[in-house]
């Protein structure tokens, strides 16, 4: 009971104690003033140098200097209408041959009515005994002929010269497909060996609804639209080809060079931004050559014609060993800081 009642008068005292100090701002103000300052000096600071320290262990170069989606900003963005346009001259020819076939066929009617008009107005005139029966019976051979040329102009004005017939129907469609094997040739040069075959199906069967078209339609109203129709779905079809399997030809102008170069460069002046800020700007001198290298070989790269392809892949090489190299040189400045400090921190020991 007495050491119980002792702990609690010891407690009373110390409390009283503590209730009468009065604060340490109030018996040393000064004192409490510069701990305050020293506080807000020296707390940001660190936490800035724990900040710096943390970002010198992730990589400042995670992502490529110039992607190579990026190329894909350069590829011919009109769609391509070579199957619609070769069918479309192609129906130009036929038309035109069509007109040359009936004009000669008529010309060769008229010739052969002129031929016999003359023979037979030579006999006329030649049988006549005075000048007034010579003119009456060449004039009677005449009128009869010009009724037959008026014959021959109306049975061809009734054909039209457009419909063609079984044999140039057959004629036009072979000379569509050889215009198609051209143009196999030209997709291949265009989006590369793989997309040419999958365009093969579409090339044969735009020459065989071609083909339909000119062994069944009747009308020339409705001939233009289905031809047409024939041509805008073959066109289409290969633009999902070439979507999916395209690997198109690049070939990059100087202009499109440069404009290139100063995105990489762009990209290597913000990677320099960083590396001043986590190490020095003689680290910066050190991203240069780096860098150098990275440009040349992309100069190199740029001035050749090549597929998508392999210039993505080539790109992303060079993306990879610029990364590579600017992560190597970070692990090496991280070191040479670490000796600093470590050199540092001994010399104040001493």
């Amino acid at each position: 009971m007495k050491t119980l009642l002792g702990r609690l008068a010891l407690f009373t005292v110390i409390a009283g104690l503590c209730g009468c100090t009065p604060p340490e701002e109030d018996v040393h103000p000064k004192k409490s003033s510069s701990r305050s300052y020293n506080l807000k000096r020296y707390i940001p600071k660190g936490q800035e140098l724990r900040a710096l320290e943390q970002a010198r262990s992730k990589p400042v170069v995670s992502e490529p200097l110039l992607a190579s989606e990026a190329l894909r900003e350069f590829i011919p963005k009109l769609p391509d209408t070579r199957i619609s346009q070769a069918v479309a001259s192609r129906r130009a020819a036929l038309k035109e041959a069509v007109r040359a076939s009936f004009a000669r066929r008529a010309a060769d009617k008229m010739s052969a009515l002129a031929e016999q008009l003359g023979k037979e107005a030579a006999a006329a005139a030649e049988s006549a005994q005075t000048p007034e029966e010579m003119q009456t019976r060449v004039a009677e051979v005449t009128a009869r002929y010009i009724q037959s040329f008026a014959a021959v102009g109306e049975t061809e004005t009734a054909k039209g010269w457009t419909r063609a017939n079984a044999e140039q129907g057959r004629l036009s469609v072979a000379e569509l497909k050889n215009v198609f094997q051209e143009l196999a040739v030209l997709l291949e040069r265009d989006y590369g060996p793989l997309c040419a075959r999958k365009a093969f199906p579409v090339l044969k069967k735009a020459a065989d609804d071609y083909g339909l078209v000119l062994s069944s339609v009747k009308t020339e109203e409705d001939f233009e639209p289905q031809l047409a129709r024939v041509g805008r779905e073959a066109d289409q079809a290969l633009a999902q080809i070439t979507a999916r399997y395209g690997d198109p030809l690049l070939i990059l102008s100087p202009e499109k060079v440069s404009v290139l170069t100063a995105r990489m460069i762009s990209a290597h002046q913000r990677v320099e931004q960083v590396f001043e800020k986590l190490y020095s700007k003689e680290a910066v001198l050190q991203t240069r050559d780096i860098f150098e290298k990275y440009l040349k070989g992309a100069d190199k790269l740029f001035a050749e014609a090549g597929r998508l392809s392999e210039y993505s892949e080539k790109l992303d090489a060079l993306n990879n060993a610029y990364r590579e190299e600017m992560t190597s040189l970070q692990v090496k400045l991280n070191e040479e800081l670490e000796q600093k400090l470590l050199l540092a921190r001994q010399t104040r020991a001493l």
